[in-house]
């Protein structure tokens, strides 16, 4: 039989053991050892999980081109210049006429204060993609067809825009009070990678590229033989050349 004297101290109070203090202190390093450990696995995570959400949100991107492709004779929406959304909020000399590809595309996508527009890796209230505008800037076209992409599968389309002139302080220095909804590459390029000064990096592994057959990829740097401007050759932004 157990003897109840060996459980109990006198005065029936139950023995207990509190931690000393090493004990407690070796628990919190511990502690600290696996939060450390865990850290940064779990922002590597959370990275890759905005990565791929960007990349879902430029397929769907290039789902929209084809939608108004189809529905405007093969053409892409027309880019143009400096734009405001809605049309019109602020008027010369700051905006430009016209409206902005993204509100072209509001008939078969969405308008372009969604979110679907903004990398999940950004923190600003801004449209973060772009539209290809060098090619057709150099020939005096504001768009061109689908078609006409000859070099569909490196031809870049879309994709992150890393330059930080395109966004206000404190994300860029851009110097207009609102946010350009017309992003496009035609007077420089929109895309910086890793190795180009200033660049806003949207993910740590590489800007996510939206191609002329509507795959996406991501790139750290420029690959000459994946990556081209042109649509018809294999050319990098400052070789593109007139027709």
């Amino acid at each position: 039989m157990i003897r109840l004297s060996s459980m109990f101290e006198a005065g029936g109070r139950s023995r207990s053991r509190a931690f000393s203090l090493v004990e407690l202190v070796v628990v919190i390093g511990i502690l600290g050892m696996l939060a450390a450990l865990l850290l940064p696995a779990l922002t590597g995570a959370r990275q890759a999980a905005t990565s791929v959400a960007c990349a879902s949100q430029l397929r769907q991107l290039g789902q929209a081109f084809s939608v108004y492709a189809v529905e405007n004779d093969g053409y892409l929406p027309p880019w143009s210049g400096t734009h405001a959304y809605p049309a019109g909020s602020y008027g010369p000399p700051l905006e430009d006429p016209g409206i902005a590809w993204t509100e072209y595309l509001m008939s078969s996508y969405v308008a372009p204060d969604s979110r679907v527009y903004r990398c999940p890796a950004f923190e600003g209230n801004a449209v973060t993609y772009f539209i290809t505008a060098r090619w057709e800037s150099l020939q005096g076209l504001f768009t061109m067809r689908l078609s006409r992409i000859r070099t569909s599968s490196t031809f870049i389309l879309s994709g992150d825009c890393t330059g930080p002139e395109w966004y206000q302080p404190p994300f860029g220095h851009s110097p207009l009070p609102f946010d350009d909804v017309d992003k496009d590459d035609a007077n420089g390029p929109c895309i910086l990678f890793s190795n180009n000064p200033d660049g806003l990096g949207m993910h740590p592994h590489g800007n996510n590229i939206l191609f002329g057959d509507m795959h996406v990829a991501q790139y750290p740097k420029w690959v000459p033989n994946q990556m081209t401007y042109s649509p018809d050759s294999q050319q990098s932004y400052g070789n593109v050349t007139v027709d």
